[in-house]
């Protein structure tokens, strides 16, 4: 019954189409979030982020959709003084299950701790857990990853008896109990701030983020640890510039080399994008920048690499005289520009990509927040063919003032593109609005 439900809504549409449209506001009619979105075996739409409750400050949210945009079910995770639970990231396993970290504060110093949770896929809490440092001071999650034999792997910062951050990762058992917690303290000592996690093909796990040097300016460290939670290898990379150098995304492929995404600052040109390719050895393969018209702040937000291990990353990129605009590059496995595509809005204002995805036949699929009507921003989703044709755009903007960016994007296995963001509305603040296309 559901297949010819979505056959008959799938008739007559086109590519780009949307398909569905919902949006979520929580008990305290404010403030609500997306920081995740999956999609499962079964098409099913989970969107992950915090919700503002009535009487429970922030709390972790999770919400399922079905492949048509019925509710399933939702779940939230409100600390025990009702204080602030925020969910930052979020991961899925082959079987369903959903897995959550974020911060959470549980104690009269107002300092967070990292809380992940396991829900089955029916809803129910599989496990919790929650992570104190021993020096009692904030610990804040940034990312998550579950390979294949339910390990589940958490990083972010932790701050030290000394009050500076430390990259902080833990791995999990498929039932919640700590395998592992690995520190890093950069070579500055200093704020050292993990930002993703990945595992590879022989089940060890990847982190990568911004660490201070010695110059007291943050670099791009990227560390390999064994399944015992040693550590493989560990590499810097700075810019050409004096300044900061982070990285935010992180992808292996099916031979084990690392890609790292993220910005630097080059002499010339302020902030460039950046990817780095190591091999499963550490070694660095090749480094490339990418420097916009603009020659000013080009801020990578998103990486992935299609079926034949090619790299695509997308974010902001100062334009010639049109402000900020998408800008997405691919690169083949040897570091070669494939080709370059910019959007700019038509009246050329703020345009900041904050996600994409790669789908079937390589496509490429951005999406993130566009000011193309006036002052106030619009969900813009843009999907290229894999030579970077242009294929469609599609806008959304809630009724109302206020901005509306996408900042989430996820693929099903048959017809959805679906994307996810916060839209700003007069009866209650800003609320989660996701929307299915037709991809």
């Amino acid at each position: 019954m559901l297949n010819a439900i979505l056959l008959l809504s799938l008739a007559g549409a086109v590519p780009g189409d949307t398909l569905w449209l919902r949006s979520f506001d929580g008990t305290g009619s404010r403030e609500d979030r997306p920081t995740g979105l999956q999609c499962d075996r079964e098409g099913n739409v989970v969107a992950v982020g915090y919700s503002f409750g009535r009487g429970t400050d922030y709390d972790f949210l999770v919400v399922k959709y079905d492949s048509l945009g019925r509710m399933l079910w939702q779940r939230t995770y409100n600390s025990p003084l009702n204080s602030e639970d925020r969910a930052w990231a979020s991961c899925l396993d082959r079987a369903g299950n959903i897995y959550v970290t974020g911060g959470s504060i549980v104690n009269p110093a107002a300092n967070w701790d990292y809380v992940t949770i396991k829900y089955r896929p029916d809803g129910d809490t599989c496990w919790l857990r929650r992570y104190d440092s021993p020096f009692s001071r904030e610990d804040k999650p940034a990312g998550i990853a579950v390979d294949d034999s339910g390990f589940v792997y958490v990083t972010g910062a932790s701050r030290s008896a000394e009050n500076s951050w430390d990259y902080l990762t833990i791995k999990y058992s498929a039932v919640g109990e700590t395998t592992w917690t690995r520190r890093l303290d950069g070579v500055g000592h200093s704020d050292d701030m993990a930002a993703a996690v990945a595992f590879a093909a022989d089940r060890g796990v990847i982190v990568t983020g911004k660490s201070y040097g010695i110059d007291r300016m943050p670099d791009i460290v990227t560390i390999s640890y064994g399944t015992d939670g040693k550590t493989r290898w560990q590499q810097t990379y700075t810019g050409t510039g004096v300044g900061h150098d982070l990285a935010n995304s992180l992808a292996i492929d099916g031979m084990g080399n690392a890609y790292v995404a993220g910005s630097v600052t080059n002499q010339g040109s302020s902030y460039d994008y950046v990817l780095l390719k190591y091999s499963p050895q550490g070694s660095l393969l090749w480094s490339r920048t990418y420097d916009g018209p603009g020659h000013r702040v080009d801020m990578a937000t998103g990486l992935k690499l299609d079926s034949r291990g090619n790299a695509v990353i997308t974010g902001q990129s100062m334009g010639a005289g049109t402000f900020s605009d998408y800008a997405t590059v691919k690169y083949d496995t040897a570091g070669e520009t494939l080709w370059v595509r910019r959007y700019n809005s038509p009246d050329n204002r703020e345009d900041r990509a904050q996600a994409l995805a790669v789908g079937e036949q390589d496509q490429v699929l951005v999406t993130g927040g566009s000011a193309m009507n006036g002052s106030f921003e619009s969900y813009v989703t843009v999907a290229y063919n894999a030579g970077g044709d242009t294929l469609w755009t599609r806008s959304y903007k809630a009724d109302g003032d206020g901005d509306s960016r996408a900042t989430q994007i996820a693929l099903d296995r048959s017809h959805g593109l679906v994307v996810s963001g916060f839209a700003a509305t007069q009866a209650s603040g800003l609320d989660i609005v996701t929307v299915k296309h037709l991809k």
